[in-house]
């Protein structure tokens, strides 16, 4: 993923908020999904697990499906359906954007596409800039893959120093919350474990992503056959700052996603909800509510090549 350096606008930044509050409490709760443990395996067998009621050994099996579960995912292209929401003065939401994106897989990387706006297909400049858009960033990644340089080794370091850290972050956060397995629900038509976390009293966290377990609980629905993710709910119990105290996400912000299976092999989100009340830098402040929609998995087994709206884009193996 490219990083721009560029500042952004304030007008920019009211329109990216909602999305980077989302990754906050994304990342907060869901450390659990992007960490690295010690003692998990190349291909985790849930079949091969021995019956258990420890919720923490079942999020411990859990994981340990979760990066598997990456692996697979960058080879799916999908449609997400993002309607963003905004509280107005007069006491209710007014849309603030309503968009349609495909999420394509190019040059090793998800590129989000858009397609749609407002519930109609993009019109002809606006689509042309978009395939533009795609083909320059397809363009700077197959530079980036065909002229490795110095900067790999210090990637790689980087790398190495970041997996370090997402092991001490999944044992801190076994450490922070008090996991409660309140029983089983049907989900679906496949039951699940229901567990709760609630903060630990006296954790002291000693890792960035840490210091935000406090200030987050939540429940998570875990198949039973499969350990994979169903279902999450979390909540902000209290103030969350992040980014240097430029990002402040208030109490009562709450997450709500749901995942399904496709292909036999994957779980995947089909909807997530994020309600937020956040100030971004000194001016930008509101609660924000939005939903995303997740559709259309398709398995590829090549990157997708963008080419102008004019042309005929040529077929790409798939499965179905």
């Amino acid at each position: 993923m490219l990083i721009s350096r560029r500042v952004m606008r304030p007008k920019e930044v009211r329109a990216r908020l909602p999305h980077m509050v989302g990754i906050l409490i994304k990342r907060s709760l869901l450390a659990l999904a992007l960490s690295v443990l010690l003692s998990a395996t190349d291909k985790p067998d849930p079949k091969s697990w021995s019956p258990t009621s420890d919720p923490k050994e079942i999020l411990r099996r859990s994981v340990q499906l979760q990066d598997r579960n990456e692996k697979l995912l960058r080879q799916y292209t999908w449609q997400e359906h993002d309607v963003q929401k905004q509280f107005e003065k007069d006491g209710a939401f007014k849309v603030k954007e309503d968009a349609v994106y495909d999420v394509l897989p190019l040059a090793g990387h998800q590129f989000r596409k858009k397609i749609a706006e407002n519930g109609q297909p993009l019109k002809a400049d606006a689509a042309r800039k978009e395939d533009e858009r795609a083909n320059k960033f397809l363009r700077e990644h197959h530079q980036d893959n065909n002229h490795p340089d110095d900067k790999d080794a210090s990637k790689e370091r980087k790398r190495g120093e970041h997996q370090k850290e997402e092991e001490h972050m999944f044992a801190e956060l076994m450490a922070a919350y008090d996991f409660t397995l309140e029983g089983e629900e049907m989900i679906g038509a496949k039951p699940a474990w229901r567990i709760r976390a609630e903060p630990h009293a006296g954790f002291h966290p000693t890792t960035r992503a840490g210091k935000f377990f406090p200030k987050l609980h939540g429940t998570l629905w875990i198949d039973k056959d499969e350990y994979q993710w169903v279902k999450i709910e979390a909540e902000a119990l209290d103030t969350i700052t992040a980014g240097l105290g430029m990002l402040r996400l208030h109490r009562g912000s709450h997450l709500e996603v749901e995942q399904t299976r496709i292909n036999d092999e994957i779980w995947l989100p089909k909807h997530v909800h994020v309600y937020v009340d956040a100030r971004a830098l000194v001016f930008i402040a509101g609660k924000f509510d939005v939903d995303q929609q997740f559709s259309n998995y398709k398995k590829y087994v090549t990157d997708v090549k963008i080419l102008p709206v004019a042309e005929e884009v040529p077929s790409v193996s798939r499965d179905r």
